[in-house]
Protein backbone atom coordinates (compact mmCIF):
# COMPACT_ATOMS: atom_id res chain seq x y z
CA UNK A 1 0.00 0.00 0.00
CA UNK A 2 1.06 3.59 -0.60
CA UNK A 3 0.92 4.34 3.12
CA UNK A 4 3.80 1.92 3.83
CA UNK A 5 6.07 3.20 1.06
CA UNK A 6 8.25 5.28 3.41
CA UNK A 7 7.99 3.50 6.73
CA UNK A 8 11.74 3.17 7.24
CA UNK A 9 14.54 5.63 6.38
CA UNK A 10 16.61 5.02 3.30
CA UNK A 11 20.02 3.52 3.69
CA UNK A 12 22.53 6.13 2.62
CA UNK A 13 23.93 3.75 -0.01
CA UNK A 14 20.51 3.93 -1.66
CA UNK A 15 21.33 7.54 -2.56
CA UNK A 16 24.07 6.51 -4.99
CA UNK A 17 21.85 7.35 -8.04
CA UNK A 18 21.54 10.95 -6.80
CA UNK A 19 25.29 11.23 -6.25
CA UNK A 20 25.78 9.88 -9.78
CA UNK A 21 23.25 12.40 -11.09
CA UNK A 22 25.14 15.28 -9.47
CA UNK A 23 28.40 14.05 -10.99
CA UNK A 24 26.90 13.60 -14.46
CA UNK A 25 25.15 16.99 -14.57
CA UNK A 26 28.19 18.93 -13.39
CA UNK A 27 30.49 16.99 -15.71
CA UNK A 28 28.25 17.63 -18.71
CA UNK A 29 28.04 21.31 -17.78
CA UNK A 30 31.82 21.56 -17.61
CA UNK A 31 32.22 19.87 -20.98
CA UNK A 32 29.55 22.03 -22.58
CA UNK A 33 31.03 25.29 -21.30
CA UNK A 34 34.52 24.24 -22.37
CA UNK A 35 33.37 23.47 -25.91
CA UNK A 36 30.68 26.15 -26.14
CA UNK A 37 32.76 28.70 -28.11
CA UNK A 38 33.32 26.18 -30.91
CA UNK A 39 29.78 24.84 -31.11
CA UNK A 40 27.13 26.22 -33.50
CA UNK A 41 24.20 27.84 -31.71
CA UNK A 42 21.78 25.16 -32.94
CA UNK A 43 23.81 22.58 -30.98
CA UNK A 44 24.91 24.67 -28.01
CA UNK A 45 21.56 26.25 -27.18
CA UNK A 46 19.40 23.09 -27.11
CA UNK A 47 22.10 21.19 -25.19
CA UNK A 48 22.43 24.04 -22.70
CA UNK A 49 18.67 24.38 -22.30
CA UNK A 50 18.29 20.68 -21.53
CA UNK A 51 21.06 20.90 -18.93
CA UNK A 52 19.48 24.00 -17.33
CA UNK A 53 16.16 22.16 -17.06
CA UNK A 54 17.83 19.01 -15.74
CA UNK A 55 19.80 21.02 -13.20
CA UNK A 56 16.58 22.73 -12.06
CA UNK A 57 15.08 19.32 -11.38
CA UNK A 58 18.24 18.34 -9.50
CA UNK A 59 17.76 21.44 -7.32
CA UNK A 60 14.25 20.19 -6.61
CA UNK A 61 15.68 16.86 -5.45
CA UNK A 62 18.28 18.60 -3.27
CA UNK A 63 15.75 20.77 -1.42
CA UNK A 64 13.70 17.68 -0.57
CA UNK A 65 16.60 16.26 1.42
CA UNK A 66 18.82 14.34 -0.98
CA UNK A 67 21.42 12.96 -1.27
CA UNK A 68 22.23 13.50 2.44
CA UNK A 69 20.30 14.26 5.61
CA UNK A 70 22.44 17.40 6.01
CA UNK A 71 20.54 20.07 4.08
CA UNK A 72 23.36 22.66 4.03
CA UNK A 73 25.55 20.11 2.23
CA UNK A 74 22.78 19.33 -0.26
CA UNK A 75 22.38 23.06 -0.87
CA UNK A 76 26.05 23.37 -1.89
CA UNK A 77 25.21 21.43 -5.06
CA UNK A 78 22.21 23.66 -5.78
CA UNK A 79 23.76 27.11 -5.51
CA UNK A 80 25.45 27.17 -8.93
CA UNK A 81 23.65 30.06 -10.71
CA UNK A 82 23.09 28.21 -13.97
CA UNK A 83 19.45 29.28 -14.18
CA UNK A 84 20.42 32.87 -13.18
CA UNK A 85 16.98 34.14 -12.20
CA UNK A 86 16.18 32.61 -8.78
CA UNK A 87 18.48 32.05 -5.78
CA UNK A 88 18.39 28.45 -4.60
CA UNK A 89 17.39 29.34 -1.03
CA UNK A 90 14.28 31.20 -2.19
CA UNK A 91 13.26 28.36 -4.49
CA UNK A 92 13.72 25.92 -1.62
CA UNK A 93 11.64 28.01 0.76
CA UNK A 94 8.85 28.66 -1.75
CA UNK A 95 8.59 25.08 -2.95
CA UNK A 96 8.43 23.65 0.56
CA UNK A 97 5.61 26.12 1.29
CA UNK A 98 3.85 24.76 -1.82
CA UNK A 99 3.96 21.30 -0.25
CA UNK A 100 2.51 22.66 2.99
CA UNK A 101 -0.40 24.37 1.22
CA UNK A 102 -3.78 23.09 2.37
CA UNK A 103 -5.39 23.93 -0.97
CA UNK A 104 -3.15 23.42 -3.98
CA UNK A 105 -3.69 25.98 -6.81
CA UNK A 106 -5.48 28.40 -4.46
CA UNK A 107 -3.64 31.71 -5.08
CA UNK A 108 -4.19 32.76 -1.44
CA UNK A 109 -2.54 29.58 -0.16
CA UNK A 110 -0.27 28.05 -2.81
CA UNK A 111 2.87 30.08 -3.71
CA UNK A 112 3.19 28.19 -7.01
CA UNK A 113 -0.36 28.93 -8.18
CA UNK A 114 -0.91 30.51 -11.61
CA UNK A 115 -4.51 31.42 -10.78
CA UNK A 116 -6.08 34.72 -9.74
CA UNK A 117 -8.97 35.46 -7.44
CA UNK A 118 -11.80 37.11 -9.38
CA UNK A 119 -11.31 40.58 -7.88
CA UNK A 120 -7.57 40.49 -8.61
CA UNK A 121 -8.22 39.34 -12.17
CA UNK A 122 -10.60 42.22 -12.81
CA UNK A 123 -7.96 44.66 -11.55
CA UNK A 124 -5.42 43.56 -14.18
CA UNK A 125 -5.04 45.58 -17.36
CA UNK A 126 -6.19 43.95 -20.62
CA UNK A 127 -2.65 43.23 -21.86
CA UNK A 128 -1.74 41.33 -18.70
CA UNK A 129 -5.00 39.38 -18.87
CA UNK A 130 -4.25 38.50 -22.49
CA UNK A 131 -0.78 37.24 -21.56
CA UNK A 132 -2.12 35.19 -18.66
CA UNK A 133 -4.73 33.57 -20.92
CA UNK A 134 -1.98 32.79 -23.46
CA UNK A 135 0.07 31.38 -20.58
CA UNK A 136 -2.61 28.74 -20.11
CA UNK A 137 -1.74 27.19 -23.47
CA UNK A 138 1.40 25.09 -23.62
CA UNK A 139 2.76 27.21 -26.48
CA UNK A 140 2.22 30.35 -24.41
CA UNK A 141 3.69 28.76 -21.29
CA UNK A 142 6.87 27.93 -23.20
CA UNK A 143 7.10 31.26 -25.06
CA UNK A 144 6.03 33.91 -22.53
CA UNK A 145 5.78 31.73 -19.42
CA UNK A 146 9.42 32.24 -18.38
CA UNK A 147 9.05 36.03 -18.67
CA UNK A 148 5.85 35.90 -16.60
CA UNK A 149 7.42 33.71 -13.92
CA UNK A 150 10.53 35.87 -13.68
CA UNK A 151 8.58 39.15 -13.63
CA UNK A 152 6.17 37.99 -10.94
CA UNK A 153 9.06 36.70 -8.87
CA UNK A 154 11.10 39.91 -9.11
CA UNK A 155 8.04 42.06 -8.32
CA UNK A 156 7.31 39.99 -5.21
CA UNK A 157 10.94 40.28 -4.07
CA UNK A 158 10.98 44.06 -4.63
CA UNK A 159 7.71 44.46 -2.72
CA UNK A 160 9.19 42.43 0.13
CA UNK A 161 12.14 44.84 0.34
CA UNK A 162 9.80 47.85 0.21
CA UNK A 163 7.99 46.35 3.21
CA UNK A 164 11.38 46.37 4.97
CA UNK A 165 11.48 42.59 4.97
CA UNK A 166 15.11 41.62 4.32
CA UNK A 167 14.99 37.89 5.09
CA UNK A 168 16.09 37.01 1.54
CA UNK A 169 18.79 39.66 1.30
CA UNK A 170 21.75 37.51 2.37
CA UNK A 171 20.84 34.89 -0.22
CA UNK A 172 20.49 37.51 -2.92
CA UNK A 173 23.96 38.84 -2.12
CA UNK A 174 25.42 35.34 -2.53
CA UNK A 175 23.40 34.67 -5.69
CA UNK A 176 24.30 37.99 -7.34
CA UNK A 177 27.95 37.43 -6.49
CA UNK A 178 27.96 33.92 -7.94
CA UNK A 179 26.01 35.03 -11.03
CA UNK A 180 28.41 37.91 -11.64
CA UNK A 181 31.41 35.61 -11.41
CA UNK A 182 29.72 33.08 -13.70
CA UNK A 183 28.73 35.59 -16.39
CA UNK A 184 32.11 37.35 -16.21
CA UNK A 185 33.90 34.02 -16.43
CA UNK A 186 32.11 32.71 -19.52
CA UNK A 187 32.54 36.09 -21.22
CA UNK A 188 36.16 36.79 -20.26
CA UNK A 189 37.57 33.26 -20.60
CA UNK A 190 35.24 31.72 -23.19
CA UNK A 191 34.13 34.75 -25.16
CA UNK A 192 30.42 34.01 -24.60
CA UNK A 193 28.30 37.20 -24.31
CA UNK A 194 25.84 37.40 -21.42
CA UNK A 195 22.91 37.90 -23.78
CA UNK A 196 23.78 34.69 -25.66
CA UNK A 197 23.68 32.69 -22.45
CA UNK A 198 20.48 34.37 -21.19
CA UNK A 199 18.52 34.25 -24.46
CA UNK A 200 19.92 31.04 -25.89
CA UNK A 201 20.34 28.82 -22.85
CA UNK A 202 18.87 30.08 -19.55
CA UNK A 203 15.51 31.27 -20.92
CA UNK A 204 14.86 28.16 -23.08
CA UNK A 205 15.94 25.99 -20.14
CA UNK A 206 13.25 27.55 -17.96
CA UNK A 207 10.81 27.18 -20.85
CA UNK A 208 11.52 23.45 -20.97
CA UNK A 209 11.10 23.17 -17.20
CA UNK A 210 7.66 24.77 -17.46
CA UNK A 211 6.47 21.88 -19.61
CA UNK A 212 6.49 19.76 -16.46
CA UNK A 213 4.68 22.26 -14.26
CA UNK A 214 2.17 23.26 -16.97
CA UNK A 215 -0.52 20.85 -15.78
CA UNK A 216 0.82 19.31 -12.58
CA UNK A 217 -2.17 20.68 -10.68
CA UNK A 218 -5.73 21.83 -11.33
CA UNK A 219 -8.44 23.38 -9.17
CA UNK A 220 -10.95 20.88 -7.82
CA UNK A 221 -13.39 20.75 -4.94
CA UNK A 222 -11.87 17.34 -4.14
CA UNK A 223 -8.37 17.85 -2.74
CA UNK A 224 -7.04 14.48 -3.91
CA UNK A 225 -8.00 15.27 -7.51
CA UNK A 226 -5.83 18.38 -7.81
CA UNK A 227 -2.60 16.60 -8.77
CA UNK A 228 -1.81 14.91 -12.09
CA UNK A 229 -0.01 11.85 -13.36
CA UNK A 230 1.87 12.02 -16.68
CA UNK A 231 2.99 8.58 -17.79
CA UNK A 232 6.01 9.92 -19.65
CA UNK A 233 8.65 8.06 -21.62
CA UNK A 234 12.17 7.47 -20.28
CA UNK A 235 13.74 10.68 -21.62
CA UNK A 236 11.09 13.03 -20.21
CA UNK A 237 11.03 11.05 -16.96
CA UNK A 238 14.81 11.32 -16.59
CA UNK A 239 14.78 15.02 -17.43
CA UNK A 240 12.08 15.69 -14.84
CA UNK A 241 13.43 13.09 -12.38
CA UNK A 242 10.07 11.29 -12.36
CA UNK A 243 8.14 14.27 -11.01
CA UNK A 244 5.75 13.71 -13.87
CA UNK A 245 4.30 11.06 -11.50
CA UNK A 246 3.33 13.99 -9.36
CA UNK A 247 0.75 12.37 -7.11
CA UNK A 248 3.41 10.04 -5.71
CA UNK A 249 5.78 12.94 -5.15
CA UNK A 250 3.15 14.90 -3.21
CA UNK A 251 2.19 11.87 -1.16
CA UNK A 252 5.85 11.20 -0.32
CA UNK A 253 7.84 14.44 -0.83
CA UNK A 254 11.01 12.98 0.68
CA UNK A 255 11.00 9.91 -1.57
CA UNK A 256 14.06 9.96 -3.88
CA UNK A 257 13.38 10.37 -7.57
CA UNK A 258 14.55 6.88 -8.53
CA UNK A 259 12.03 5.13 -6.24
CA UNK A 260 8.94 6.97 -7.51
CA UNK A 261 8.30 4.81 -10.64
CA UNK A 262 8.33 1.56 -8.63
CA UNK A 263 5.87 2.91 -6.08
CA UNK A 264 3.64 4.15 -8.87
CA UNK A 265 3.71 0.83 -10.73
CA UNK A 266 2.84 -1.09 -7.59
CA UNK A 267 -0.05 1.24 -6.73
CA UNK A 268 -1.20 2.53 -10.13
CA UNK A 269 -4.87 1.65 -9.79
CA UNK A 270 -5.03 3.14 -6.30
CA UNK A 271 -3.28 6.35 -7.40
CA UNK A 272 -5.55 6.91 -10.41
CA UNK A 273 -8.66 6.19 -8.38
CA UNK A 274 -7.47 8.67 -5.78
CA UNK A 275 -6.79 11.49 -8.25
CA UNK A 276 -9.96 10.93 -10.24
CA UNK A 277 -8.16 9.73 -13.36
CA UNK A 278 -6.27 13.00 -13.79
CA UNK A 279 -3.90 11.27 -16.21
CA UNK A 280 -1.96 12.06 -19.38
CA UNK A 281 -0.50 9.39 -21.64
CA UNK A 282 2.88 11.06 -21.95
CA UNK A 283 3.85 14.63 -22.76
CA UNK A 284 2.83 14.07 -26.38
CA UNK A 285 -0.70 13.84 -24.99
CA UNK A 286 -0.26 17.17 -23.17
CA UNK A 287 1.14 18.80 -26.32
CA UNK A 288 -1.66 17.49 -28.54
CA UNK A 289 -4.39 18.62 -26.17
CA UNK A 290 -3.13 22.00 -25.04
CA UNK A 291 -0.36 23.33 -27.27
CA UNK A 292 -2.68 25.98 -28.72
CA UNK A 293 -5.75 25.36 -26.56
CA UNK A 294 -6.15 26.86 -23.10
CA UNK A 295 -6.30 24.21 -20.39
CA UNK A 296 -8.64 26.33 -18.26
CA UNK A 297 -9.27 29.90 -17.13
CA UNK A 298 -6.76 31.85 -15.02
CA UNK A 299 -9.62 32.85 -12.67
CA UNK A 300 -9.72 30.59 -9.66
CA UNK A 301 -13.13 28.93 -9.41
CA UNK A 302 -15.40 29.27 -6.39
CA UNK A 303 -16.39 25.89 -4.96
CA UNK A 304 -19.60 25.55 -2.99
Amino acid sequence: MMESAEKKPLERSAELPTWALIFVIYTLWSLLLYHLPGLPWWVACPAGAVLVAWYGNLQHELLHGHPTRFRPLNAVFGWAPLTLWMPYHIYSESHLEHHKADTLTDPTDDPESYYFMSKDWQALNPLVRFLMVANNTLAGRMLVGPAIVITRFFVSEILMILRMDFKHLHGWIIHIGLSTVFIYGIHHYLGIPWWYYVAGIAYPGLSLSLVRSFYEHRPSDIAEQRTAIVEAGPLWSLLFLNNNLHVVHHDFPSMPWFNIPRIYRENRAEVLEKNGGFLFNGYSDVFMRYFLKSKDTPVYPVFK
